[in-house]
């Protein structure tokens, strides 16, 4: 409103027509109405903004809340129940052969398992477990001969094949008669 004052009190001093005046006054009411528009616009734009930014935080904040309290509600103890022997061997070795002698060979080369499976032992054949975690060869569970009682673990390259051919031979022990104490 000052400035309508202002321009009215410096037209009234110009010499012009009704017209021209009026026609003044319409165009800085008008331009005086765009940039309040614009100044408004603008603030609803920025605290709409704000109030996204807002929100998003929020959300956030609470799902890492959220995720954090079910990671500790999901963890379960277990130190109790771990054994660590220092002494134990360690290591990964494949199985797939692995069952009870029920029948051996003449030659004393080849078994019968529980499963029905024939197993023959070649002079490739790889006996006990070896590498760097193993334990020493006579400490493993492995008897110098195949003899039926004997649970048997090991490997084969084909363990659907006829003549099963095993490629190594983990573990060869009596649980119930063992000839080495």
């Amino acid at each position: 409103m000052m400035m309508n004052e202002k321009y009215k009190n410096a037209i009234s001093t110009i010499q012009a027509s009704d017209k021209f005046k009026k026609e003044t006054l319409q165009k800085l009411n008008k331009i005086k109405g765009k940039r309040r528009y614009k100044v408004e616009m603008t603030k609803k734009i920025l605290i709409g903004f704000a109030a996204s930014l807002v929100l998003v935080i929020g959300i956030m904040s609470l799902n890492m809340y959220q995720s954090s309290n079910n990671a500790d509600l999901a963890k379960i103890d277990l130190t109790e129940r771990i054994v660590v022997d220092p002494n134990a061997p360690s290591g990964d070795a494949v199985v797939n052969i692995e069952g009870i002698i029920v029948e051996v060979s003449d030659d004393g080369l080849s078994f019968k398992l529980d499963n029905g499976k024939w197993v023959k032992i070649t002079d490739e054949t790889i006996i006990g477990i070896s590498g760097p975690t193993a334990a020493p060869k006579e400490e493993q569970f492995f008897e110098p001969t195949f003899r039926v009682g004997n649970s048997i673990a090991g490997f084969t390259l084909d363990e659907n094949a006829n003549e099963i051919i095993a490629y190594a031979i983990y573990t060869n022990w009596n649980w119930e008669d063992p000839i080495r104490k």
